[in-house]
């Protein structure tokens, strides 16, 4: 029975809403027990994480809308930060002793950590870069702060503490009440997938044998709405891939945990998408090739033998026996239509939907095929997927041989701004001065972004509050980190002095950003526009030169053996 479009939107709306709702669930879970720790925990313990703001910091970078595998990754990720960052302080502090520290040596010591967190560019993540940034701000700018107080060893190992409470607590939120497991997340979406498109397979056979041009365009437009909702349930698959490599148990304790579910479904959505161009192209319906009762009977059982290999390909523990069935001979007869010579051009619309449909058993039938050597390929990959990931982190900016002229200028970039942004946020308030360094810091982005643009998110949403969508990943941080940097403070005096510094510390620090960004290589919306467009022509060019018509007679001779 197939779904309606608006009974489709209204399943995805919801399903989205539950799922932000359990992800806001786990965060504030991972708040409160952050909370519970830091207030009510030990007495040792709460000596310990001496910034319990920053707990709150990383618990914001790595809990919101994460799996387990997602969340197991940010424990790597935030480990690979730490030791990045607590051994060259413990250094530098023991070589410059904190109470010599002036604010030009701060900013020049933050400067250059920053630089050696920057400089490795892709090769480490996101959020490691974020939460390396800040500790290296809270590390050295707190060191100024307290002068002779700080301790040389234990002030670098009381920001790591901080940071263990943070991503501990995530890791406990989302165990409770069950964990939430990725690759449950893409075997279930593996599933919606397949019955997508088994109903707009459906629909375009629909339209192909209407009687009339409104029922041929009515289905059309239902298979388009179901298109929609293919790609973005394609981009949640992709987004958790590497989120299962974490959840995966070795192969030896687990025979089918390294398949990967959906497996080769995307191959589909070609075919699919030139039975909806043929069907776009056709002028008039009904079609004549259609109208033939034997073709249109033959025509609908090759598409009930279709779906049902399309809705086992989702199934990760495929068997050839089972999911790939040999075709009826009487449904065959519709393929052996495309042995017919197209006399007008009227002729090729239908023509060329049929040879998709071709095509799309083709590749359904391939994509059925878990034979033993692919699924001791899959457990390869995925077996050294995790070990050379973890090797990767760690040694990556120790290793690199060649270093990029546009690496390097992003490092200075990164470490000029967040000097500049620890310095003048010092001399503006000393107590305060931390701020301007974190809002750097923690809204990192990596690759070319618009300026303006960055700065813009950045301080509505730090001054504003807001969550919204329009504000990106950067401007949520922003909102979200000034809110929670007042957890983790006491008697922090008059709110509205507290709001007014907190401001101002923050424009210092975007100040700081834009000057750099316009001084070295300013990057404008209207370039990253010209530059994607260019490698777009570039793409299609070489799409152009790639085709070839002996290939095209090639698989027709093919249709005409079968």
């Amino acid at each position: 029975m197939l779904t309606s479009p608006d009974q489709s939107n209204r399943d995805r709306a919801r399903a989205l809403w539950l799922t932000r709702l359990a992800s806001v669930f786990r965060t504030a879970l991972a708040c409160t027990i952050v909370a519970i720790t830091t207030l009510h925990g030990p007495s040792s313990l709460r000596h310990q994480v001496a910034f319990p703001a920053f707990s709150y910091v990383t618990v914001i970078l790595i809990a919101p809308d994460a799996t387990l595998g997602n969340t197991l990754r940010g424990f790597w990720l935030a480990l690979c930060a730490t030791v990045q960052t607590v051994g060259p302080a413990c250094l530098c502090l023991w070589l410059i002793e904190p109470a010599q520290l002036s604010r030009s040596m701060t900013a020049l010591a933050v400067g250059l950590g920053a630089f050696v967190v920057a400089l490795p560019g892709e090769a480490t993540q996101l959020v490691s870069k974020r939460i390396a940034l800040a500790e290296t701000v809270i590390v050295y700018v707190f060191a100024f702060i307290n002068g002779v107080r700080t301790e040389v060893i234990m002030h670098p190992l009381h920001v790591a503490a901080s940071t263990a409470v943070g991503v501990l607590a995530c890791v406990l939120a989302l165990l409770v009440p069950f964990p939430r497991l990725a690759s449950q997340e893409v075997k279930q979406k593996s599933k919606l997938l397949a019955e997508n498109g088994s109903e707009r397979l459906k629909l375009f056979v629909k339209a192909f044998c209407a009687e009339d041009d409104i029922s041929a365009l009515a289905s059309i437009s239902q298979a388009k709405s179901l298109a929609s909702t293919a790609t973005k349930l394609f981009q949640t698959i992709k987004r958790h891939h590497d989120s299962m490599q974490w959840e995966r148990l070795p192969p030896k304790l687990s025979k089918h945990s390294n398949v990967i579910p959906g497996y080769g479904l995307q191959g589909l959505e070609v075919p699919l998408r030139g039975m909806e161009m043929a069907l776009t192209r056709t002028s008039s319906f009904p079609i004549t090739m259609a109208v033939d009762g034997e073709l249109k009977s033959s025509l609908l059982g090759l598409v009930e033998e279709i779906n049902c290999m399309t809705l086992n390909t989702s199934i990760p523990n495929c068997d050839d026996s089972k999911t790939v069935p040999e075709l009826n001979a009487e449904n065959i007869r519709c393929l052996q239509t495309l042995q017919t010579i197209p006399q007008t051009h009227q002729d090729l619309p239908p023509l060329f939907f049929l040879f998709c449909l071709y095509l799309f058993r083709g590749k359904l039938s391939a994509t059925s095929s878990c034979t033993d050597a692919k699924k001791k390929l899959v457990l390869q990959k995925n077996q050294g997927a995790i070990n050379t990931y973890k090797q990767s982190q760690v040694w990556s900016y120790l290793s690199m041989k060649v270093i990029s002229g546009e690496r390097v200028m992003a490092a200075f970039k990164c470490s000029l701004s967040l000097g500049l942004a620890v310095l003048f946020g010092l001399i503006f308030s000393k107590e305060n001065g931390h701020w301007s360094g974190l809002t750097v810091a923690i809204s990192f982005t990596s690759g070319r972004q618009a300026t303006f643009k960055v700065a813009n998110v950045k301080a509505q949403g730090t001054v504003l509050g807001t969550k919204s969508k329009m504000y990106g990943q950067a401007g949520g941080i922003s909102a979200v980190i000034g809110a929670l940097l007042i957890l983790g403070r006491t008697n922090f005096g008059d709110p509205s002095e507290f709001a007014i510094a907190r401001i101002t510390e923050t424009f210092i620090g975007l100040s700081s950003s834009i000057v750099v960004e316009l001084l070295f290589q300013p990057t404008r919306a209207s370039t990253l526009a010209k530059i994607q467009l260019s490698r777009t022509l570039g793409a299609l060019h070489e799409c152009i030169n790639s085709m070839s018509l002996q290939s095209g007679k090639a698989q027709l001779e093919d249709t005409k053996r079968d």
